[in-house]
């Protein structure tokens, strides 16, 4: 058995060394061969002899403290630790540990380039985060600076359309009054949807970079009821019905899954079938076996092709003239982003001329504890 575990060390890629403490000293009594490669000695150098004065690299090592507390202890210790091996610097993980008759065992692996490739990491996240930080700083200025020439470009058309009527040479040709009428509208309908689309780009842009903070227990029937409140002069307007059943707790904060229903009734609202009353849905269930809870927001409306179902949810991505139906295109994304961000997902089914329903789901506050 002996013979056996000595040619299992022979083996090993970490170096072994076995030391006998005796008055203070602790004498090498074995090395095996990857503690001859790692330190450029042989066998017959180091065995017998103390192991700081055969080795001095070691006297400069939290392996001085550590020996004399393993032999009094009989308490492991491992560690991490760089040394200056001619010109290079050398990382290694090191093991000390009692074995029979108070003797100890040092075991340590070469471990720098892990601890290089670590830190090329640590470096490379390190100016990714410095460059989002400034990505977001520049996001910020330049969205409010692009904004306030938008803004003054409404405000004044809005003036001037409120005096064109006024002008002499209009009010001979009736024509030329429609016209530049028209194109007034045109005008500041066209500037208010950029202003809209740079504040969505910004909220997309900086989803999920606020600070992190502890999630709250976020009951989405509550949530669910503040946003009906907020959209209800629309749910009025369009004549729909909003039937909201019951609705789980989940592990979230309240503001951003508040945007995400938001998003989900407004599409639901917005994309309307003429012909008949809006009527949306708001329905969940737990999927027990997956740790889930599931909330489905289903509506009666246009509906849409199936092979869509993943298409809208990217960014900018319209299946409809704005023409048509008013918009930027960055709902359906803010909607899956906010989802992710909590370990949730979401997914889209649409029938043309029937309806579309969007299915959300999170993980569940309850199999969260039985965990």
């Amino acid at each position: 058995m002996v013979n056996v575990s000595l040619a299992v060390l022979e083996t090993l890629q970490e170096g072994v060394l076995l030391l006998a403490p005796s008055a203070g000293k602790f004498i090498i009594t074995y090395v095996n061969p990857a503690v001859e490669t790692f330190e450029g000695m042989s066998s017959n150098d180091l065995l017998g002899r103390d192991l700081i004065e055969v080795l001095p690299r070691f006297a400069q090592s939290r392996i001085c403290d550590m020996l004399p507390h393993t032999t009094l202890t009989g308490e492991s210790r491992s560690f991490d630790e760089s040394c200056v091996t001619g010109s290079e610097t050398k990382w290694f993980h090191y093991v000390i540990s009692m074995i029979y008759r108070g003797y100890l065992v040092i075991s340590y692996s070469d471990i720098t380039l892990l601890i290089e490739h670590q830190q090329t990491a640590d470096a490379a996240n390190k100016r990714l985060q410095d460059a989002n930080v400034e990505l977001e700083r520049f996001a910020y200025v330049a969205s409010h600076d692009l904004r306030e020439p938008l803004n003054k470009i409404v405000a004044f058309g809005e003036r001037v359309q409120q005096i064109s009527g006024q002008c002499p040479f209009l009010k001979e040709d009736s024509s030329t009054c429609k016209k530049v009428d028209q194109y007034l509208r045109v005008m500041i309908q066209a500037t208010k949807r950029s202003d809209t689309l740079i504040q969505d780009l910004l909220a997309y842009s900086r989803m999920g970079k606020e600070e992190e903070t502890s999630l709250d227990v976020v009951d989405l029937a509550l949530v669910l009821n503040s946003v009906r409140d907020s959209i209800s002069v629309v749910i009025e307007d369009k004549k729909a019905s909003l039937e909201i059943g019951p609705l789980p707790l989940i592990r979230a904060h309240r503001v951003p899954i508040g945007h995400l229903f938001l998003n989900l009734l407004g599409n639901a609202l917005k994309f309307t079938d003429p012909k008949r009353a809006p009527v949306i849905k708001v329905t969940s269930r737990t999927l027990a076996d997956e740790g889930k809870v599931e909330i489905t927001v289903s509506d009666n409306g246009i509906g849409f092709e199936p092979q869509y179902a993943e298409e809208i949810f990217g960014v900018f991505t319209r299946l409809h003239s704005r023409f048509e139906y008013d918009g930027t295109g960055m709902g359906l994304a803010m909607v899956r982003r906010i989802a992710g961000r909590y370990k949730g997902s979401v997914t889209a089914v649409g029938v043309p001329g029937e309806g579309a329903a969007f299915v959300v789901r999170f993980p569940s506050v309850e199999a969260e504890h039985d965990d």
